[in-house]
């Protein structure tokens, strides 16, 4: 018995025991990098680099391996075992696909381009700001096969994969900000400042099973000192200034920034021409957040995150008028351990305030959101097992010409996945990753008293699962993957689609929404080759992929006014392939990325505002100081359903469109200082798209001055 009590005395020491790792970590040009990802395997143990590209952190001794991660930049991993203190590593750039590490004990929610059984787009917010973009929902209208969706009150919205806007789920570090009161978030409200980077997801995955995309704005937490300006002039009364200011040290960070933006639009002729010189269409923008990181050397980590962002619209023409406030608070602790897996917990607080206002009524919309979550994770074996869990309290309170409506909704998920993975062989072909996910939805939904005649007292329990598998094929310096996803996931109506679909009446009456069910499958091929100085670097991912819808939700426009008409269309399905292409030159000097898609619908009016063909070309040549980005989209013509006054429905066209971009900048460096101006043209063929007499896409140029420090 003293024997087995010594043995288990130096196990408990011996499991117990750590080691110091300390380096730096610097560029290709010997500059520092700060906010790199550190993490040690398999443990997860993990840090970021400070300012001055150091960083510091205790690991178990049994662990193996040291990666090191960084947004643009090529990953590397080095030998935990025979890694020296203040050893220096060096890591590469990589323009084209951009691959973040995805693991939380980093602090990080994202998802890697190629392990991830998706299509993910990776998008560099420096580079956004760089070439100018006014919004988030301009930037990604020009980044591969994505519709954007711009309404008469201005709001901007994107869709992929010809699926309807309502089923994209937007993610802040990990946690849904669009709410089931209105699942529509106006992408013209977000600029670049703020945000690391930003992840597109084309599909469903285990935090959105019945998402048709996703996106997952990553917050600046540098913890580190920075700052940055920039300042925006346009044509149009385009343009705007966004502020960013950072201090802190490797184990606090704190930052925050302001900013505001114009822009104008204005109405024309069905054959494009200015039927004005002065913009009748006015849209302004303000923006707020802060960010407070704290963590420790135990790997427990607290952030608290927050953002205002408000919006009002102007149409002179039709009188009509839109104000947004959009308020989020976010709380979140990460704590993960060697052996005990990883633990998340969270808070929200949303806050979100409208005001609609035209000819006929105004409306005054309050949605209020409370809720908490989290998720553990823990590795076993060759195995991952996931728990989420999260419920939300929404109450909206809606006043119509002086008439309240409130109607209280309680949505409770819990998400189990399963994922057996198998370590990358450096050779050969092997069953890379088999995942089963299953979720569990329980939702209520209670209107007031004084409401319960138009919207009735609902209950939902649903579930939802989702299958995904992968083969790889490891061959000399370069890698093939072969997945599929296979899913059954329903999209319950929103608030806001259940309350339109009620008090807007037509001659057909109404009958209230059903859910929206839907069966979804994907298979897809990823080919990548190393990224070096030594040779080009090239990346090709094709997917196709079919949704069998019932009682499909379809959203029609009232002519005249702001406003849709939700209704259950029926069975409809949709089916295409999505093809990215990315290459580039040896030197980087030249870069290459190129998507196509082309989808089939089952009926064009179930699916509506959505082009079948859709083409994104861009070429970027950088030389010395310069970068030039020439852009070219292509859409087929899109339709949409309209219904007027006397509620007949009315079928309407926007024509195909292709337009040309392009942007030149200069970037300029001294000491710890960067500088850069840029010119932008967009649409430089002047071929516009009109909706009801409005521009969407008109004819702009824009100067873009912005200076960083750090």
């Amino acid at each position: 018995m003293k024997y087995l009590l010594i043995i288990l005395f130096f196990s408990t020491i011996l499991l117990s025991q750590t080691k110091p790792i300390q380096g730096s970590v610097i560029d290709e040009k010997g500059e520092p990098l700060f906010n790199v990802n550190v993490v040690s395997k398999p443990s997860n143990t993990g840090t970021q680099s400070d300012d001055k590209g150091e960083f510091i952190f205790e690991i178990p001794i049994h662990d193996q391996q040291i990666i090191l991660d960084h947004i643009g930049y090529k990953q590397e991993t080095l030998n935990a075992i025979l890694f020296k203190n203040g050893t220096s590593v060096t890591l590469m750039p990589k323009v084209l696909e951009l691959k973040p590490l995805d693991v939380t004990g980093a602090g990080r929610e994202q998802f890697s381009p190629f392990e991830t059984k998706n299509s993910v787009i990776i998008l560099d917010t420096e580079e956004l700001a760089v070439r100018g973009f006014v919004d988030i929902g301009d930037a990604l209208f020009s980044e591969q096969s994505i519709v954007m969706n711009e309404t008469m009150n201005g709001q901007k919205s994107i869709s992929v994969r010809a699926s309807a806007p309502e089923e994209m789920i937007y993610l802040y570090d990990g946690i849904r900000i669009n709410t089931l009161g209105d699942p529509l978030l106006d992408l013209s409200i977000f600029s670049a400042s703020g945000f690391s980077g930003i992840e597109l997801v084309k599909g469903g995955h285990e935090k959105a099973l019945s998402s048709s995309g996703t996106i997952n704005f990553i917050p600046k937490l540098t913890y580190g000192s920075s700052a940055s300006f920039t300042q925006q002039f346009g044509t149009y009364n385009y343009g705007g200034f966004d502020g960013f200011g950072s201090i802190g040290s490797s184990l606090v960070s704190l930052n925050g920034g302001i900013g505001e933006g114009r822009f104008s639009q204005i109405y024309v002729d069905p054959y494009g021409n200015a039927l004005t010189k002065k913009p009748e269409i006015t849209t302004s923008h303000q923006r707020q957040f802060g960010h407070l990181g704290i963590k420790n050397r135990y790997n427990l980590e607290f952030r608290f995150m927050g953002f205002k962002n408000g919006k009002q619209f102007q149409n002179d023409r039709t009188g009509n008028s839109v104000s947004i406030d959009m308020e989020n608070i976010i709380g979140k602790m990460i704590h993960s351990s060697p052996f005990g897996g990883e633990i998340i917990f969270f808070g929200l607080f949303q806050n979100n305030l409208g005001i609609e206002s035209t000819n006929s009524y105004t409306i005054n919309k309050e949605d209020l959101n409370n809720g908490f979550g989290f998720s553990f994770e823990k590795p076993i074996r060759s195995a991952m097992v996931k728990f989420n869990g999260e419920t939300n309290y929404l109450t909206s309170n809606w006043d119509i010409d002086s008439l309240t409506f409130i109607t209280k909704r309680v949505n409770s998920i819990f998400t189990g996945s399963f994922e057996l993975v198998q370590p990358e062989r450096n050779r050969g072909i092997q069953l890379k990753d088999v995942k089963i996910v299953l979720s569990k939805h329980l939702i209520s939904d209670t209107p007031d008293s004084s409401f319960d005649e138009i919207m009735d007292t609902e209950t939902w329990d649903e579930s939802s699962s989702m299958f995904t598998g992968s083969i790889v094929s490891i061959m000399s310096q370069k890698r093939i993957m072969l997945y599929t996803n296979l899913g059954n996931v329903f999209r319950l109506p929103s608030l806001n689609e259940r309350f339109s679909n009620h008090i807007r009446s037509t001659n057909q009456g109404t009958i209230g929404l059903m859910p929206e069910y839907k069966n979804q499958f994907e298979m897809g091929i990823k080919i990548e080759n190393e990224n070096d100085n030594e040779k080009p670097y090239y990346a090709i991912n094709i997917s196709g992929f079919n949704y069998h819808y019932s009682n499909k939700i379809k959203q029609i426009q009232l002519t005249g006014v702001p406003i849709q008409f939700p209704i259950n269309y029926g069975e409809a399905s949709l089916s295409g392939f999505d093809s990215n292409l990315s290459f580039s030159s040896k030197t980087k000097w030249f870069n290459f990325l190129s998507s196509y898609a082309y989808y089939f619908f089952s009926d064009p009016m179930a699916f509506q505002l959505q082009p079948d063909k859709m083409v994104r070309n861009k070429i970027t040549l950088k030389i010395r100081w310069f970068q030039l980005d020439l852009i070219h989209r292509s859409e087929s013509p899109r339709q949409v359903t309209s219904i007027n006054s006397t509620g007949t429905f009315l079928d309407n066209r926007l024509d195909a469109i292709k337009t040309y971009d392009a942007n030149l900048s200069l970037k300029l460096k001294f000491r710890d200082y960067k500088g850069t101006i840029s010119f932008s043209g967009k649409n430089l063929n002047n071929e516009s798209q009109v909706l009801n007499g409005i521009s969407l896409f008109d004819q702009r140029y824009n100067l873009n001055l912005g200076l960083s420090w750090k």
